[in-house]
């Protein structure tokens, strides 16, 4: 996408996927996909070329460590929040 909000590019393709967060390098996003029996989490490319998921749970307020070598995130089992780390691979 130009700065001026011009020539955006739809990185996802599901229905109700969001609350992403950007890579410290701005290579990668990650978000959540919530389909109609779970949600996941989930990083993709900044061009979308490359899609990985990374969870089987829905990640709430992820985000990136300051070197983009892992992920944090909450997700919630039986009414609980739990906190989670996600090591990336390099």
């Amino acid at each position: 996408m130009n700065s001026n909000g011009s020539n955006a590019v739809r990185l996802t393709n599901g229905l109700a996927d969001g609350l992403p967060a950007i890579s410290p390098d701005s290579k990668w996003v990650v978000y959540n996909a919530l389909t109609e029996t779970k949600g996941t989490l989930w990083k993709v490319s900044i061009d979308g070329s490359i899609h990985q998921q990374l969870s089987d749970h829905v990640g709430i307020s992820a985000a990136f460590s300051p070197d983009g070598k892992s992920i944090a995130f909450l997700f919630q089992s039986l009414r609980i929040h739990l906190r989670r780390r996600i090591e990336l691979e390099s």
